[in-house]
């Protein structure tokens, strides 16, 4: 979910790349222009509201991506403590499949006899 997210705000910020070379090829075209001083005026008020937005929405992204690497780090360190569980837990069946085998060995009484009392 928040690698679609974060895909989704990348997709976002490339159009507004793209909107922002638009923009500024067109103030260019329209400063080399006279008498389109009030024109150019709100181009470049359009342009600051845009890049205010664009900035927002960057720090939105980032907020995100940290959330998915914590995510991410939290996920591992969990899959790490599972996995020296399961290696514990092998280990002690190991010892006890061996303990069975050294029983059975010996004569079926003395198996009995150390079976119930734990030995």
């Amino acid at each position: 979910m928040l690698s679609q997210r974060l895909y989704s705000l990348q997709a976002i910020i490339a159009q507004q790349d793209s909107h922002m070379e638009l923009q500024r090829a067109s103030l260019t075209e329209r400063a080399s222009l006279p008498g389109r001083h009030r024109g150019n005026v709100l181009l470049e008020q359009e342009k600051q509201r845009t890049l205010a937005l664009q900035r927002e929405e960057l720090a939105s992204f980032h907020k995100l991506q940290s959330q998915h690497r914590q995510e991410q780090q939290r996920w591992e360190r969990e899959r790490e403590r599972h996995r020296q569980q399961v290696e514990a837990t092998e280990a002690r069946l190991r010892l006890r499949e061996e303990e069975c085998r050294r029983l059975e060995v010996k004569s079926p009484s003395e198996s009995w006899r150390a079976l119930v009392n734990g030995k």
